[in-house]
């Protein structure tokens, strides 16, 4: 007789074990689904990403028969049906999609954007508009519909999320507003918006100015901006704003007369004891604008007084004079001595001033290039080193001018002993970058050319712009001249004439150069000797001649190392010599044509642009 089962003969535990199978079994069917279908999304992402669409959508449409899958899928199964130019399925899956996930602002978009698509414009704008009205309450959903709807090309609905969220008190959307006008190209309106921002924030001023830098990108523009700014301003006269952008855009512009105007406004409304003057006076001094830095610190002195900017604004006034007076040849040496006459007279009247110091120093220099009295000039320098009052970017200023001295005596040990002190003290700052540059402009004198390209090569990654396009220069002369030629007499022999013309010996330097064209026929060095030919013609004040040579050089050697160099001086010879204006402007636009990357551009389209007249001030 068999034992009784005891267990099989109990129906509840029958239903039990049958029951617990059943849910394994369908747990098991389910997570092999789910992992099919995630292997399947996987697969169908990769045939999107190998651009496989018809593979792809076979896989998603699959998938889209789940409304589980709706999220995961979204962004690849619109993607394939658009490119598919499947617009029927599209619409269908968007519909399923909305009814499940009303609130997904991006497919709500997507919805309105095949609407568009579809002809039906009434349509689509009132399902956009929608859209924009939800958006005015919520900073993330602005900027994620604003941004969606930029991405699909749809910048006119995307300025309307951003103006209607900025109107009800979100934002502010200036920048992303301004940025969408520009890049439909409307360019008025971007600036208006800008400038809009700058008025109601004064605090915004700076960022209006950075963002205005990204697309103020040729006189066109910037002239738009300036007419709005005057036309504001005139409006609205009490309004700083206006005159700090407009400050901002003549100095971007190197128009410095324009940014004297602004930088009066300022200061007067704001009570800066002068401030924005000095500010303006010493960068148009630092870009070589001596007639306008004469004007705002001769306005300085006269007017601020007692402004703390006062006894270095003075000797700025002298020092713009200088450098004035050294750029008209020849140079005029009853001049060269008034000036001296002023800094002394100056540094009297503050003795216990760092001014009168360097107001002295400025004196030993115009004793040492202009009067060739290196004595006195050295004289003077010893005597400054001496005081207690010197600080070391100072001091090492007065080392390199002695150095210099050393060098017009023809002394060139002492130089570069003095140079290397510099170096040593300020290295890596622009200061020890100079003392370098001199260095291996001194190594170049000297036919040293390995040594000095060494320095040059570092140079040219300094950080100051004047530094590195002068280390720059004299590299490109040393290696487009030694690159064909492994004789290095004809360089050498130029390196000692150019020493020759600094150490003001013009004559004897002219002389040479016209000795290079007979021993060293067609040589590469060629439109550097008619350069420099040039240049000293014009220092000797014998304007005709040198223009003549500064033509050769544009018309013969145009693409080598002096062509922007020489239409530059043409220009500014015919303007300030010669004062015929059509034809320096004439020089002027073809060196902004022709060599848009020059240094002297910039300078080059402001001097056009006042000889033309159309400068708004």
């Amino acid at each position: 007789m068999r034992k009784k089962n005891t267990f099989a003969s109990d129906p509840s535990w029958v239903r039990v074990l049958r029951k617990s199978a059943s849910v394994a079994l369908l747990g098991c069917a389910l997570a092999t689904n789910a992992w099919a279908q995630s292997k399947d999304l996987e697969i169908a992402k990769e045939y999107v990403q190998n651009e496989d669409y018809v593979k792809a959508e076979e896989l998603l449409t699959r998938l889209a028969k789940s409304k589980e899958n709706y999220s995961s899928i979204y962004d690849e199964y619109m993607l394939v049906l658009t490119a598919l130019k499947k617009e029927g399925e599209k619409e269908k899956f968007l519909k399923k999609y909305l009814k499940e996930q009303p609130d997904d602002l991006k497919a709500q978009a997507d919805y309105g954007l095949l609407l568009l698509n579809q002809g039906a414009e009434k349509s689509a704008t009132a399902h956009l508009q929608k859209l924009v009205e939800r958006t005015q309450q919520s900073a993330r959903e602005t900027e994620q519909l604003a941004s969606y709807l930029s991405e699909k090309g749809q910048n006119g609905f995307a300025l309307k999320v951003y103006e209607a969220a900025q109107k009800s008190g979100l934002g502010p959307y200036h920048v992303q507003i301004s940025n969408l006008y520009y890049s439909q190209g409307d360019v008025d309106d971007a600036i208006q918006e800008l400038v809009s921002w700058a008025e109601e924030d004064p605090e915004a001023v700076e960022s209006v100015q950075n963002t205005m830098q990204n697309f103020l990108r040729d006189d066109k523009e910037r002239q738009q901006l300036e007419k709005i700014l005057i036309e504001k301003t005139q409006k609205k006269p009490n309004e700083i704003a206006y005159n700090q952008l407009l400050l901002w855009l003549y100095i971007q512009d190197k128009d410095f007369y324009g940014a004297f105007i602004q930088a009066k406004a300022i200061d007067r409304r704001e009570r800066k004891q002068g401030g924005t003057l000095f500010e303006t006076g010493e960068i148009a001094l630092k870009n070589g604008d001596f007639e306008a830095a004469e004007e705002i610190f001769g306005y300085l002195t006269k007017e601020y007084r007692e402004s703390p900017f006062y006894s270095i604004s003075r000797r700025y006034y002298i020092e713009a004079k200088e450098e004035a007076v050294k750029r008209i040849y020849p140079v005029d040496e009853v001049k060269i001595q008034n000036l001296i006459q002023d800094y002394v007279q100056f540094a009297a009247e503050v003795p216990n001033n760092e001014e009168a110091l360097k107001s002295l120093k400025n004196v030993a220099e115009l004793y040492a290039f202009y009067l060739h009295d290196l004595n006195k000039a050295k004289e003077i320098i010893r005597e400054i080193l001496t005081s207690r009052r010197v600080t070391e970017d100072f001091l090492a200023d007065c080392k390199l001018l002695l150095g210099d001295v050393y060098l017009l005596a023809g002394e060139p040990w002492e130089s570069t002993l003095l140079y290397a002190q510099v170096e040593k003290s300020l290295k890596d700052t622009p200061k020890g970058h100079e003392a370098k540059l001199r260095n291996a402009k001194l190594n170049f004198y000297k036919g040293d050319f390995e040594l000095a390209q060494g320095h040059l090569d570092i140079l040219k990654m300094a950080t100051s712009r004047e530094i590195a396009n002068d280390a720059m220069e004299l590299s490109l002369l040393i290696q487009d001249n030694l690159a064909l030629d492994t004789n290095t007499a004809a360089l050498q022999e130029y390196a000692r004439i150019e020493l020759l013309q600094y150490q003001n010996q013009l004559d004897e330097a002219y002389s040479a150069l016209d000795s290079m064209l007979v021993v060293y026929p067609n040589h590469s060095l060629t439109d550097e000797i008619y350069w420099l030919k040039g240049r000293i013609l014009e220092k000797e004040g014998k304007t005709d001649q040198a223009l003549t040579l500064y033509q050769k050089v544009v018309d013969q050697y145009g693409q080598d190392l002096y062509g922007d160099d020489a239409l530059y001086r043409i220009g500014r010879v015919q303007e300030e010599k010669k004062k015929d204006k059509e034809k320096a402007m004439e020089a002027y636009q073809r060196l902004m044509r022709d060599y848009p990357s020059s240094i002297h551009t910039q300078d080059a389209r402001r001097r056009f642009r006042n000889l033309r007249g159309d400068v708004l001030n």
